[in-house]
Parts: C-alpha cells; structure tokens; sequence
C-alpha cells in the first residue's frame, strides 16, 4: 500500500472556515501576548528553581522563561543569549503566524503559495534536526545553559 501524502488537513475546510480558524487563532495569540507581557514577571518570582541547574547537569530548557519574557519585552539580544532554540522557535512562529494571516485572511497569492510549500514534512524533519544539534551543543557543553 503506497503511502498517499495529503498536504493539509487544514486545506479541506472552506475558505469562511479557514478565515475564522484563523481569526481565533490571532486573538488567542493576542491574549496569549498581553498575559504573559503583565504576568509572567510575576510568575517567576514564584516559579521553583531548575533541578538540573541546582545539580550542575546540562537542562535543554533552562532559560526558556527568560527567553520568552526577553522577547515579549522586545530585548531581542538577551532573548537569544538566554536561549536561542526558543527564541528561534518564537521567531518562526511568528513569521508563520504572519504567512498564515496573509494567505488566508488577506487572500494573498504569493503568500498562499508560501503556505502550501511551508506544509511540506521536510520542514519538520529539518527542525527536528536543528533540535538535535541543539540538544547535542547543550549535552556537550559547547552552548551552556545562563
């Protein structure tokens, strides 16, 4: 049996469909954004310190946070120097979030073709890929933890 690849399962709603999905999308991003740009600060101040950090052993996530909140306050260098694979992460995110408004909302054509070449899994092998090399600098020591 031959292995028949469909390119989205997103691609078989109707465009009023997809533009709503979309519409919802954006506005959970947005509230998603304005919680953690007010709250976060404060749920640090809370949060437990790494175990791994505590025991001096190499953590693929430590920095995430600050990360996160670097970049929402638009401190784009600490952002990467906190932790570069999320900050990566956030960033195409962000530019897919933006293709997907711009194909979808806004009907543009060269941004539709975009979207159906991002939905391409070799894109997601290659991520994965960039994880691993991430993860394989952390484990070494190469890219420390902050």
């Amino acid at each position: 049996m031959a292995f028949v690849y469909e390119r989205s399962l997103f691609m078989k709603y109707s465009p009023q469909k997809k533009r709503n999905i979309v519409l919802i999308i954006d506005i959970l991003f947005i509230l998603t954004f304005i919680t953690l740009y007010f709250f976060l600060p404060t749920i640090m101040d809370f949060a437990p310190e790494c175990l791994f950090a505590k025991y001096n052993l190499p953590c693929l996530g430590c920095g995430g946070t600050r990360c996160v909140k670097a970049f929402i306050h638009l401190d784009f260098i600490d952002a990467f120097t906190f932790h570069p694979f999320v900050f990566l992460c956030i960033v195409l995110a962000s530019l897919l979030l933006i293709v997907i408004n711009l194909a979808l909302v806004f009907k543009i054509k060269k941004a539709q073709k975009i979207f159906e070449e991002l939905s391409n899994p070799l894109y997601v092998f290659i991520f994965f890929g960039l994880f691993i090399i991430f993860a394989i600098l952390r484990f070494t020591g190469i890219l420390p933890a902050p």
